[in-house]
């Protein structure tokens, strides 16, 4: 009997009359057909499908605001720039896997800046969030979502791979928001975490420090792993210097024991760079209740802002400028709402480093 491996990778199975849609689509974006679509009979033949079947296909479409079943001329294609698709709500969805208000700051921001750009251009923005966006088999959600939203293009963030690799697969107009999937050839717009943790490893060996930490969260996301190769990067090439790396179970008291017995020791780490935001948080009580002073004994850096910093008696060194990658994302999203089509390359931003207060100069052993 064969074992079933819950690591192995279900392939999606995508119904028929999806797939029919998505070859419609496509040859409409492509300008095959402009006007009327083949007559019902002459076109299930071409897609060598049942009429039934190609009549789900069209509904998916007319929901989608891209044909319109005209009686006694058949179905006619509504262009990106026609007067009768514009008569339509020009809706752009925002897809995510969670609430709104669990988003980082860079998210809110974002969020606040679409609003704006999309309503100055006659676009309503209509925000999605359920935990089945973050789950392996999100099609039959994703079908309803479309039927009920007549969406000019999609936005995605915080979703799952099958949620990318579906808009993907079906080459609907979507672009996301943070880090894409392996092989996901879609447009994006992220900060350069590499980029970001190259940075910090050179702002504390800078500074002289030679004994370094790297405090991990417990479920790494791909931005979070291209923070620690850039850390890792240049900290592991400077001549003298150490690098200890630390995760935890996703409990803080966990993380909170980890950082009191490392820093306990004689020869501390005295340079951190926390990729977490809320981790920072933990490390700077954890480190307080041994004595020890930040950052007269150890610097810290966040890899990310967040608004939990405002809560805390100094500025914490990180990385940000949610306005700029706000800015960028939401004229992407313009553009693909206006003409349906955007190159689907990674667009990453360097973020702006601010140096607070946690950062300074060490000389010698603490």
């Amino acid at each position: 009997m064969t074992e079933f491996n819950p690591d192995v990778e279900i392939p999606r199975r995508y119904s028929l009359a999806t797939q029919a849609a998505a070859s419609i689509r496509q040859s409409i974006l492509s300008g095959t057909w402009t006007d009327l679509l083949p007559n019902e009979r002459n076109l299930a033949l071409q897609l060598q499908i049942s009429r039934p079947t190609l009549r789900a296909a069209i509904d998916i479409l007319r929901h989608e605001g891209m044909v319109e079943v005209v009686s006694r001329q058949g179905t006619r294609v509504l262009r990106p720039g026609s007067k009768e698709r514009l008569a339509n709500p020009t809706t752009v969805v925002f897809l995510t896997g969670k609430p709104l208000h669990q988003h980082g700051a860079s998210v809110l921001s974002f969020v606040g800046k679409l609003q704006s750009t999309l309503t100055s251009s006659g676009f309503q923005l209509v925000i999605v969030d359920d935990a089945q966006l973050a789950k392996g088999h999100p099609q039959k959600f994703l079908e309803k979502v479309m039927a009920q939203h007549q969406s000019v293009c999609f936005l995605l963030s915080s979703v799952s791979e099958a949620v990318q690799m579906y808009f993907l697969r079906l080459r609907l107009p979507a672009i996301i928001f943070g880090s894409r999937f392996p092989g996901v050839k879609l447009p994006s717009c992220d900060w350069n975490y590499e980029a970001i943790g190259h940075h910090a490893a050179g702002v504390l060996v800078g500074k002289g420090h030679k004994r370094l930490c790297l405090v991990r969260p417990a479920v790494m996301k791909k931005g979070d792993l291209e923070g620690e190769e850039g850390f890792r990067s240049v900290a592991l090439k400077r001549r003298g210097v150490t690098l200890a790396s630390m995760s935890h179970n996703g409990n803080a008291s966990s993380l909170y024991q980890k950082i009191r017995k490392a820093f306990a020791e004689k020869n501390r780490p005295t340079g951190i760079f926390v990729l977490d935001p809320y981790d920072c948080v933990t490390a700077l009580f954890a480190l307080q209740s041994l004595g020890l002073k930040v950052p007269e004994h150890v610097s810290v850096i966040s890899l990310d802002w967040a608004t939990v910093f405002k809560a805390l008696p100094f500025r914490v060194a990180s990385y940000s400028d949610h306005s700029r990658l706000a800015e960028k994302s939401a004229k992407l999203v313009l553009k693909l709402a206006l003409n349906h089509v955007v190159p689907p390359h990674e667009n990453l931003i360097m973020a702006d480093f601010s140096a607070g207060e946690t950062v300074s100069r060490h000389d010698g052993d603490a």
